[in-house]
């Protein structure tokens, strides 16, 4: 089999599980303030962010290092992502 689409494949659950914990970060800080009890929601959005985060890892984990490394630079790829549109939106408001 030939690795590339393995590692495409590894890169993309990476960049999924980056987006969903960055997003949901992101999320968490902007909506949550005005919650009742907010000390609830951060810490559910923690255990939510974490534990789709380690299963996607888990996911695409053979023992291999190599695909733990490259799972690891499409999660911190999305982070880049998510900070660049998170930026744009703020840009764009008013406050």
């Amino acid at each position: 089999m030939d690795p590339l689409p393995h590692d495409l494949w590894v890169f993309a659950v990476g960049a999924a599980t980056g987006i969903v914990f960055y997003g949901g970060l992101w999320w968490t800080i902007r909506e949550v303030p005005g919650k009742a009890n907010p000390g609830w929601w951060f810490a559910a959005s923690t255990v939510v962010r974490t534990v789709v985060s380690i299963a996607g890892f888990w996911l695409v984990m053979d023992g291999n290092w190599r695909t733990v490394v490259l799972c690891l630079v499409g999660f911190l790829a999305a982070r880049l992502v998510v900070t660049w549109a998170t930026a744009s939106n703020k840009a764009g408001t008013s406050a």
